[in-house]
């Protein structure tokens, strides 16, 4: 991260600098032993077998998320599919 706030525009590095420690944790900027620690961690609950155990909810998800634009004949990916509606918007 040090390399990529030094070489990003002056403007934005001391936005960059502020938000640098929280992009420092995740799993892509880990090398060596620090990396592979987390991804055999994450491999535990985050594998094959556990995401086709899910298959089932994730398609009663997508069903639900894609019935509610049908009638619209479009969707926004991101707007209508990506995000879950909030509490107060599902039906």
């Amino acid at each position: 991260m040090k390399g990529y706030v030094d070489a990003a525009p002056v403007e934005v590095r001391g936005d960059l600098k502020k938000i640098a420690p929280y992009l420092e944790m995740w799993t892509l900027m880990k090398d060596g032993q620090d990396h592979t620690g987390i991804r055999t961690f994450m491999n535990l609950g985050f594998n094959a077998n556990v995401i086709h155990s899910l298959r089932g909810l994730i398609q009663q998800s997508t069903d639900e998320l894609l019935d509610r634009v049908h009638d619209q004949g479009h969707m926004d990916g991101c707007r209508d599919f990506v995000f879950l509606p909030r509490r107060s918007e599902r039906t």
